[in-house]
């Protein structure tokens, strides 16, 4: 039974999965399609099924230890699964687009209105006819917890970095962090009843450091997994190292041929027209030159957002022209975090 779960859990999540952990090609029967197909204007991602994503992945960790599941459910936790839900808490999207272009709504311009392509709303609003989003994601928060710290036989281990006073068997952790932003958390324990806990290290880390009692130690990072040993009173602080990365798509992917997506540690970030200006499509950018020259700024709601130079199309009066240099015009653009889009308005 296992052996079938991980077969469809693996066809997901090497074949199915958006980058922002989105799951479901179509609105269509809310289903898959074939795999690698990953359209992003019309993709479903239904939120309901994000929180359903990391259930599954949960349980599969139950029974077995293996990084995939915390890492899974990391990439939905950050992503699609927030992006549901307005800033302010109080509208929620019930599927959620990974490309919305506000000039492809009024393009059919000789098709009646209900003939047209469907394409997703632009705004979360408050109520769904059908609104089983929002009670499963407010029942999703209030457990939580129950995701963060798994017990093991022996010991405990840490699945996901989010600050909390976890009550386990082998006594109570402290976890705080600035995991999203700083890549850093700081685990501690005065009453701890075994002499190892297991952390898991994030698949976006690529140089993890560890400090016990103030002294950095050495990770011995086993598919996915450290194990440490320490003392009944510890203090863990751990550095993931984050920073910024542009990620391509298996190349199988057609929606995505010569697009890249850029990410910060667990998040997964986007273009918005209220701060790169209209048709974004029309922005470039040199992966290279941009990782070299990110600047962060935490000026929007507390959350980072993140500029780099980039490359934006020149208007044209012609409708086919030379392409050359001059056709280009160098830009600084602005990135914020994917789920915090579609907050200030129709962009």
């Amino acid at each position: 039974m296992k052996e079938n779960l991980n077969t469809v859990l693996d066809d997901i999540l090497y074949k199915k999965m958006y980058v922002t952990g989105g799951l479901g090609s179509t609105h269509t029967t809310e289903s898959f399609t074939k795999a690698y197909d990953l359209p992003n204007k019309t993709a479903y991602s239904e939120s309901c099924c994000a929180i359903a994503m990391i259930l599954f992945a949960a349980r599969m960790r139950r029974l077995e230890k293996n990084s995939k599941y915390g890492s899974v459910s990391e990439r939905v936790l950050y992503n699609s699964l927030l992006s549901s839900t307005s800033l302010d808490g109080k509208s929620f999207f019930y599927e959620n687009p990974l490309e919305i272009a506000l000039e492809e709504y009024a393009r059919e311009v000789a098709t009646p209105e209900k003939q047209r392509e469907r394409l997703p709303i632009t705004e979360r609003v408050e109520v769904f006819n059908c609104s089983c989003c929002p009670p499963n994601i407010n029942r999703f928060f209030a457990q939580l917890g129950s995701f963060i710290v798994f017990e093991e036989k022996n010991s405990l281990c840490i699945e996901q970095y989010i600050s909390c006073n976890a009550k386990t068997a082998f006594g109570t952790l402290n976890i705080k962090e600035d995991y999203s932003t700083l890549g850093k958390a700081t685990i501690s324990c005065s009453n701890y009843l075994s002499d190892k806990i297991s952390i898991r290290i994030p698949e976006w880390s690529e140089n993890p450091k560890a400090y016990l009692d103030g002294d950095e130690i050495s990770i011995n990072n086993i598919d996915g997994y450290a194990d440490i040993t320490v003392k009944n009173t510890f203090e863990l602080v751990l550095d993931f190292g984050i920073s910024a990365k542009f990620i391509s798509s298996n190349p199988s992917v057609r929606a995505n041929a010569g697009r890249v997506a850029l990410t910060y540690g667990p998040t997964v970030y986007c273009l918005e027209m209220k701060d790169n200006g209209n048709r974004l499509n029309q922005i470039s950018i040199d992966t290279v030159e941009a990782e070299n020259a990110i600047t962060l700024t935490e000026d929007f709601h507390g959350i980072y957002s993140i500029s780099a130079p980039a490359y934006r199309l020149k208007p044209q009066k012609a409708l086919y022209y030379l392409s050359n240099a001059d056709s280009t015009e160098k830009i600084t653009a602005k990135f914020i975090p994917y789920y915090a889009f579609a907050n200030r308005g129709k962009s």
